[in-house]
């Protein structure tokens, strides 16, 4: 027994009542401090501080308040009749009323209606459809649908505004639809950022004790022992409570890959505390009292879990290396929970473990390592030609997997996290496919010493607009160009469609004139004409389009205003989305790699060999990337929800990689053959694999039954890594080891 662990036994069992004491006492406090975590939602947060991308953003929102709009669409068989009217002014005005909302935008608003209600609907319907700016864009061109846009003010974009805003225009159109008079729907970013939050708890809410029983039950099922099956539940919640009691304590937020903590300490605390019961059956199946048990446990555990932490905690803190901020917080805070995860395992376990009485020999775990032991020896015991042969398949797996994985797409499409026939998912693409749609790409324009007054930079905005119709996604674009031209239209009393610029700077300077008098330009332009917005239009249901597109727009801003005249840079909230992903996804990359690196090294230090360190990665290495490469198979896109699959995964593979190899050091140790060696070690550890795999696997399976997409993504591909990774522990690490014996020359001696 190594002097270091027995003394740490002792203390811990002689000491047990003020050891649960303490760390409980420390649970309590962390449990407080959890309770100040919020969420932070704000887009900013995922960009460098000098990000210019970010700068423009800044600059147009100081300029112009807001780009996130929510959307109700107004459907009826024909919006033109008294009552609809009366409806939009009704659901106007309350909307303007709604906390957080900014500019409200629609007929009551840009073309007041108070005297049509009981006045000529037809001659309202005519002026309304002659309307460029209002025809195609606020009311639908077979008058069915009409359309409120409502801005949401900055000081609005957080979790609490945009829900207070949603919540607030939901109740505003369940007493309209009580009216019968139409039918409402909504959407918009700031709807979908509420729906997905929504989605995302409800799911945890249902699935989250789903989990928890099954854990339970399957680990009573295997220990025959209540308070033994509660102690993997017992580790994941001190973690968990330590961890965001550490975030509250830091001032820290939650964010969107911050639902990937609790995966990843479910992960962590389970397999750790299944070692250790399972070690600590099998001691007393040997014929050892309960406190020498727990010595012997600790003895041969303390190392192995010291490591499995250690590489996992050093795995996830080579995130706070990233330039990204959350992913930084997330880096700390992660392996801050594994840390204490490891502290429940080797300090609270031991001092409530001892307490209970294991049953006789009948349990699964027996004195042999019962029926999954047998199974695993059969396993394990393969011809020359099959070793061979899983070596093969399994390096086959791995190229597959890699070049499947370097196909991965990322994903910008939210449409595609709700499931067909999802209330929200109707709702939006029925108003992206009668009105111009809910999303926006802003361009923040620049035109030196009041250039916008000029008409022939106004032809050159006109043509770019057109230009954005036709070549892309967009819809519709409208700025102080189309209301221009809509002010000249109406001035020269043309029909419909005869829309047009003035060419000549003394009618532009007469329009412009009356359309600031009236306060037309509001929102569009500056007050010296040296700054105005090009607002974008695309329906929400198509924005993974924008992907592909942002390059093709950039070039053309770059080839229609190359001179200082007229300066076009693009922004925007969907703009700033894209570009946030690519951030996301371009740190976890490189953070994943030094994650790797830094645990190879980790491992080579445990096993004081760099060639073992090496080959102990294949089996971390091999459930990954076939794991990603199912991703990109199944058509699952890089997105926040999935982007965390490899850092948790990571975290969960390695584990049993470190059990297993000390396992078999330890049988090298003893002078047995190679083969004999893997057979010990699996005899010793593979049940203990085989249970933790088993309780994880189908704990992530339940996360296939919720109704949020990347939740769903998460758990499918983490199960078939985490199923792969225990046939990679088991089957391809032995394999390979047999192939390459002299990989453990002088392990022996260690």
């Amino acid at each position: 027994m190594a002097p270091s662990a027995d003394i740490t036994a002792r203390t811990i069992l002689s000491h047990r009542v003020w050891v649960v004491a303490l760390l409980l006492t420390v649970t309590v406090v962390a449990g407080v401090l959890a309770t100040r975590v919020s969420f932070d939602s704000a887009i900013e947060i995922w960009f460098l501080e000098n990000d210019p991308d970010l700068a423009v953003y800044d600059d147009f929102v100081q300029e112009f308040s807001a780009d996130e709009i929510v959307v109700i669409g107004v459907f009826a068989a024909d919006v033109f009749t008294p009552e609809i009217l009366e409806a939009v002014e009704r659901v106007t005005q309350a909307a303007s009323d709604a906390p957080y909302a900014g500019r409200v935008l629609s007929l009551a608003t840009l073309e007041p209606i108070e005297e049509e209600i009981t006045g000529d609907t037809e001659l309202f319907r005519e002026r309304v459809l002659a309307n460029s700016l209002l025809a195609g864009s606020f009311v639908s061109m077979d008058s069915t649908a009409t359309a409120i846009v409502v801005e949401l003010e900055r000081a609005g974009n957080t979790v609490v505004g945009k829900n207070a805003l949603v919540q607030s225009l939901r109740e505003t159109l369940r007493r309209e639809a009580q009216l019968g008079a139409a039918t409402f729907h909504m959407t918009g970013t700031p709807v979908l950022d509420v729906t997905a939050l929504e989605y995302n708890s409800r799911d945890l809410a249902e699935i989250l004790p789903v989990m928890v029983l099954l854990l339970v039950g399957v680990a009573w099922l295997v220990f025959r022992r209540l308070l033994l099956a509660l102690l993997p539940l017992g580790v994941v919640l001190l973690a968990s409570t330590w961890a965001y009691g550490l975030m509250g304590f830091l001032g820290m937020k939650a964010t969107l890959i911050s639902t990937a903590l609790m995966p990843l300490f479910f992960a962590v605390g389970v397999a750790d505390s299944i070692h250790l019961a399972v070690e600590y059956q099998r001691q007393i199946g040997l014929g050892a009292h309960r406190e020498e048990a727990i010595r012997l446990v600790l003895a041969r555990l303390l190392r192995p879990f010291f490591f499995t932490s250690a590489t996992t905690a050093a795995g996830l803190l080579s995130l706070a290396l990233s330039d990204l901020r959350p992913v930084r917080e997330f880096g700390l805070i992660a392996a801050a929970g594994v840390m204490a995860a490891f502290v429940a395992t080797v300090g609270l376990l031991p001092a409530v473990i001892v307490m209970i009485r294991i049953p006789g020999r009948r349990i699964v775990m027996g004195r042999d390592g019962g029926f999954p032991s047998r199974v695993l020896q059969h396993i394990i015991t393969p011809s020359r030609w099959a070793t061979r042969a899983v070596a093969i398949v399994s390096a086959a797996g791995f190229t597959v997997g890699i070049a499947a994985a370097t196909q991965l797409q990322v994903g910008v499409d939210p449409m595609s996290w709700f499931p067909r026939g999802d209330e929200f998912r109707l709702e939006t693409e029925r108003i992206d496919a009668a009105l111009p749609g809910s999303s926006s790409l802003e361009f923040l324009v620049t035109a030196p010493d009041g250039g916008l007054r000029d008409p022939r930079q106004l032809k050159r905005l006109d043509e770019f607009e057109r230009w954005l119709e036709r070549e892309t996604a967009v819809t519709r674009v409208v700025s102080m160009v189309d209301v221009v031209k809509e002010a000249a239209r109406v001035a020269r009393h043309d029909e419909v469609g005869a829309a047009w610029l003035p060419v000549t700077p003394i009618v532009t300077d007469e329009i412009l004139a009356a359309l600031e008098y009236r306060g037309n330009l509001e929102g569009w332009a500056r007050d010296d004409y040296s700054l105005a917005r090009l607002s974008a239009r695309l329906p929400l249901s198509e924005a993974a389009q924008l992907v592909d597109q942002l390059d093709r727009i950039a070039a053309e801003v770059d080839a229609r205003f190359p001179g200082s005249t007229l300066h076009v840079e693009t922004t925007g909230y969907a703009k700033l989305m894209v570009k946030m992903e690519e951030y996301l996804i371009g740190s976890q990359i490189e953070c994943l790699v030094l994650a790797l690196a830094v645990i190879t090294l980790l491992m080579s230090v445990l096993l004081r060999s760099v060639v073992l360190g090496l080959f102990s990665m294949i089996p971390n290495l091999t459930p990954i990337a076939i794991g990603l490469g199912a991703m990109s198979l199944a058509g699952v896109s890089l997105n926040p929800g999935t982007v965390m699959i490899g850092a948790v995964a990571l975290g969960i593979v390695v584990d049993d990689t470190v059990h297993f190899m000390v396992a078999l050091q330890r049988a090298l140790a003893d002078e047995a053959s190679v083969d004999e060696a893997i057979r010990v070690a699996v005899s010793e550890v593979g049940p203990a694999l085989a249970v933790t795999t088993l309780l994880l696997a189908a704990s992530f399976c339940v996360l296939i039954l919720g109704s949020f997409a990347p939740s769903i993504q998460f758990g499918a591909i983490t199960t078939l890594i985490v199923v792969v990774a225990l046939a990679a522990d088991l089957v391809l690490l032995p394999a390979v080891l047999r192939l390459v014996p002299w990989a453990l020359k002088g392990l022996r001696d260690r």
